[in-house]
């Protein structure tokens, strides 16, 4: 099944690396001159593991599939929801190319919390997934795509001025404060 994959570490971040990294390559440089017993082979075993954690520890990516989004990453929250009938993805595209996805879950249906009482859920929304990434429009037309909206209608509705309808699902955009958003409201769950 065919995903759109969203980064969400800054790329930035990964400077911190440098320090160790030119650590780690000293150490392995001037390993061959070291007099002691093990020479440097636990520091640069350590530096090796500090490189490689470093790497892991800041990998985040956002999963949008037909059916499910998910944050992917050892250390990321592993949050996930299911896309069903019913439900509303909010795609923001916000300044410096971030993109915030949210999915709305309607209330009314099923009381999302088990302390929520039938007639307190009736016209509110529950957010039940809520992820920042990096990306712009054309993220905002990957995710269109993957849900099977025609390419030329996907870059009107990133650019914040189009509506689109199928039997599937209805696409509306506004654009306001420098920021394009658009809503997909699911009419049934698509597979």
């Amino acid at each position: 099944m065919k995903n759109v994959y969203l980064f969400c570490t800054k790329i930035a971040v990964y400077l911190t690396e440098l320090p160790v990294l030119i650590l780690l390559w000293t150490a392995m440089r001037y390993n061959d001159r070291s007099e002691e017993v093990f020479k440097l082979y636990p520091l640069i075993f350590i530096l090796s593991f500090a490189v490689i954690f470093i790497l892991v520890y800041f990998f985040r990516m956002i999963s949008v599939s037909r059916d499910e989004i998910r944050y992917l990453g050892i250390f990321s929250s592993r949050d996930s929801a299911l896309i069903t009938e019913g439900k509303t993805l909010v795609v923001k595209l916000l300044k410096h190319r971030k993109i915030r996805i949210e999915l709305y879950d309607d209330a009314a249906r099923e009381p999302a919390f088990e302390w929520m009482k039938a007639e307190d859920a009736v016209h509110r929304d529950v957010c039940v997934f809520r992820g920042k990434a990096l990306g712009g429009s054309a993220s905002a037309i990957d995710i269109l795509a993957l849900f099977s909206v025609p390419h030329d209608t996907a870059k009107r509705i990133a650019a914040g001025d189009a509506e689109y309808e199928d039997e599937n699902l209805s696409v509306v955009s506004e654009k306001g404060n420098g920021s394009t958003e658009f809503k997909i409201k699911f009419k049934t769950t698509l597979i």
